[in-house]
């Protein structure tokens, strides 16, 4: 297997074996940017926020 970025390789004879990772990482980027902004989970906690540093 030759690597992604080899400058020998053709430019239109690449196989889904050269892009796995590239297409693995858009589904899991795609993934987690819709869970996001279709759960809210950030929003809604209760923890304390904001007093890191004590008012003067």
């Amino acid at each position: 297997m030759r690597p992604v970025l080899d400058p020998a390789a053709p430019p239109f004879g690449r196989t889904a074996h050269d892009w796995i990772v590239l297409l693995c990482g858009a589904v899991v980027v795609v993934a987690g940017l819709v869970y996001m902004f279709t759960t809210y989970h950030y929003g809604r906690g209760k923890a304390a926020a904001g007093d890191a540093v004590p008012a003067k």
